[in-house]
């Protein structure tokens, strides 16, 4: 197993190699790479946990870490990812409205504790979770968060500079959810009126046994989940709680005493909180083995990627549960070969456990130096991040690639096999979309446009030579991720190949 080590007190940061400083922020234009350094270096006079708490210095006795807000995000987004995936069920056995449908859909994209304060959390864990119900962690919803509608600081104008989806109608993240939203709901309602469509596939037609799928070929539950988790948690995390230029906002936010409602914690305690919230890790996550965190395995109280850690019976998913973008970040690493092992977690937990202790440590406004730390250890979180987040990407390549070779050795397709087919490209679609919120992305936004033209908005699902250009597409997306991360941040052959 590939079991990590704790950090030591003294040695937990991650810096960034000088040419980070060399080529800055860059999102168009030529290629460059810009490596994370994972050697561990010490930050001056900073003590590191083991684990992702740290006392108030503003209120004796207190915690001053919190960020419920983005742990009922993570909920609300597999929540309605479980949601998308039982709605086959229901459309088979009665009648659904597209106005339903839409409705239900918006009570997780636009939750309101008055209006939606019944709807249970359908996360199972064992022992039982702590919070039951979503109004249990937060009256946060997803609209208010995602690109576009948080009003300061933002790196793009993303109602002009979205890119990687081409449609009538969608000039914004927030549009795009809804066009899904919208066309999912028509297909379950017609499903449930009329029964299942068919999609032609290979030398057969298809029954599309659930409606979740599109005669396309795109599983809206993946494409969904996969893309608020980018533009949502990925967005926010990087683009607002980690940003390093905006005055008022992220690393520079006010440390000088309590935030604005008089919490236990400063402005820049609270941002830097946020930020880690939306990675979705447990606060002990360097306890668990990759396999932990992954769900695939290990010590029987671990293995589902929660553990109890406090004893209390319950599963506290503020604390003690792994979401989203740190399991990615595991699973990447699991799947990386000895050759060329990755350790996406260790790095990320490095550079948001550090900076957290950089934090706590300042008595008030950072020095200068203090404040270039600061500023590096971000840097470092959203680069790490951004490296589960690519690698994933060359996954699911890999996958789709997988299932198109298939179709064109037996067209003869069933059911089971384009399910599959859809979920692998909607899941690379989703995944691939997310890279361009990050402020600090080490793929340029031309690089990133051509990654899109090469993987399209639809897996080709005719054989013949369109089927054939397809998968040289694929491998050509694959190439170039693979050229700008590089093998100092472990995408070498060995590893591309493994994903």
């Amino acid at each position: 197993m590939n079991i990590k080590l704790r950090l030591k007190a003294s040695a937990a940061c991650l810096l960034l190699t000088a040419s980070l400083a060399a080529t800055g922020c860059h999102n168009s234009g030529s290629r460059q790479e810009v490596v994370v350094n994972t050697d561990h270096v010490s930050v001056t006079n900073v003590t590191v946990p083991d684990t992702y708490d740290f006392a108030s210095k503003l209120t004796v006795g207190t915690s001053s870490v919190s960020y419920t807000g983005q742990v009922q995000r993570q909920l609300l987004i597999a929540g309605l990812k479980a949601h998308i995936d039982g709605l086959g069920a229901r459309a088979d056995i009665g009648v659904l409205s597209e106005v339903e449908v839409t409705q239900e859909f918006l009570g997780f994209f636009d939750f309101d504790p008055d209006t939606n304060g019944d709807l249970d959390i359908p996360i199972v864990t064992e022992p039982d979770a702590l919070q039951n119900r979503y109004t249990d962690v937060s009256g946060s919803n997803l609209r208010e968060k995602i690109a576009g509608n948080d009003p300061v600081g933002q790196h793009r104008d993303w109602a002009t500079d979205m890119i990687g989806w081409v449609q009538a109608g969608v000039d914004t993240p927030e549009s795009l959810v809804e066009t899904w939203f919208e066309e999912l709901a028509q297909r379950v309602a017609d499903h449930s009126l009329n029964g299942p469509a068919t999609a032609a596939v290979g030398t057969t037609w298809v029954t599309l046994e659930s409606p979740t799928v599109s005669s396309e070929g795109l599983d809206y539950g993946q494409l969904l989940a996969k893309f608020l988790a980018g533009a949502v948690a990925y967005s926010q995390g990087t683009d607002d709680y980690l940003d390093t230029d905006t005055a008022g906002k992220g690393t520079l936010a006010d440390n000088t005493g309590p935030d604005d409602d008089g919490d236990p914690y400063t402005a820049l305690e609270h941002a830097w909180d946020e930020g880690f919230g939306y990675f979705g890790a447990a606060r002990d996550y360097l306890a668990y083995t990759d396999e932990e965190i992954a769900g695939k395995g290990g010590r029987e109280e671990y293995q589902n990627g929660y553990h109890d850690t406090d004893g209390d019976g319950r599963v506290d998913f503020r604390s003690e549960y792994n979401f989203g973008h740190s399991v990615n970040a595991a699973k990447r690493d699991l799947g990386s070969t000895d050759t060329s092992r990755t350790d996406f977690t260790r790095q990320a937990w490095d550079a948001f456990v550090t900076g957290r202790a950089l934090i706590a440590a300042i008595v008030s406004t950072p020095t200068e130096a203090q404040q270039m730390e600061l500023d590096s250890l971000a840097e470092a979180a959203r680069l790490s991040w951004e490296l589960a987040i690519a690698s994933t990407v060359i996954h699911y390549i890999n996958e789709t690639l997988a299932d198109a070779q298939s179709l064109e050795a037996d067209p003869d397709m069933d059911w089971e096999r384009l399910a599959g087919y859809a979920k692998h490209y909607s899941e690379l679609k989703g995944f691939a979309l997310s890279l361009q919120f990050n402020p600090v992305s080490m793929m340029s936004q031309d690089d990133q446009i051509r990654m899109h033209d090469l993987i399209g908005q639809a897996p080709v699902l005719a054989t013949g030579t369109t089927l054939t250009r397809f998968q040289d597409d694929l491998t050509d997306a694959r190439t170039l991720i693979q050229s700008v991360y590089g093998d100092g941040n472990g995408f070498t052959d060995d590893a591309v190949a493994a994903w």
